[in-house]
């Protein structure tokens, strides 16, 4: 039981990171392109 909880965990930190990396890429994307226009 213990280990299904920290599955759970696992998975739910890898979506944080996986969503702060694309919010990230696009911040930076979205700043480059206010640069360049």
């Amino acid at each position: 039981m213990n280990n299904i909880i920290n599955q759970i965990k696992l998975k739910s930190k890898e979506n944080l990171i996986t969503i702060y990396n694309k919010y990230q890429f696009t911040f930076l994307y979205y700043n480059n392109y206010r640069d360049y226009k």
